[in-house]
């Protein structure tokens, strides 16, 4: 069963930040690869937030006795400090990601940026952004770029 961590960093069971029918989306709509039974579908999705906890979240848990990496606290993302009860839209669909990933990389196939949705009736163009909107990486893009604004990343340094 999934149980969705809203952002109250309080339930001790909440188990992942995305839900069932978000993954279910990803699936017919871009036509990513998921797992047609709903005990796997949940199962890596589960599996996908117990790797995301391990990662190098930047700023700090609300809570002692949250279960998950998030929500957390002193997070800036473009000169704003993010809520303390926020779970940003990268890290839930980060997640799909990482679970389409995890579940294609098992089954030996490759995941290609679509060109088109399928809302089950005609496809539609995507884009990445227009003139007038450039927003943040679009519910398709790999699980790293979901999560490059959340992540300590390790940089290059100059040893003298």
């Amino acid at each position: 069963m999934i149980i969705v961590e809203h952002g109250a960093g309080t339930d001790p069971a909440a188990n992942s930040y995305a839900d069932l029918e978000s993954l279910l989306f990803h699936g017919s709509y871009y036509g990513f690869p998921i797992p047609d039974r709903v005990d796997d579908q949940i199962d890596y999705l589960r599996r996908a937030c117990a790797a995301m906890d391990r990662m190098q979240w930047k700023g700090r848990q609300t809570s002692t006795v949250q279960p998950l990496a998030w929500p957390r606290r002193e997070i800036v993302i473009h000169g704003e400090f993010l809520r303390r009860t926020h779970i940003p839209y990268g890290i839930r669909h980060g997640q799909v990601m990482l679970a389409i990933e995890m579940y294609a990389l098992d089954k030996g196939l490759t995941i290609r940026e679509p060109t088109h949705g399928y809302d089950g009736k005609k496809l539609i163009p995507l884009s990445r952004s227009t003139p007038s909107v450039n927003l943040g990486p679009p519910l398709w893009a790999p699980s790293r770029t979901q999560f490059a604004d959340y992540l300590v990343m390790r940089g290059l340094r100059i040893v003298k």
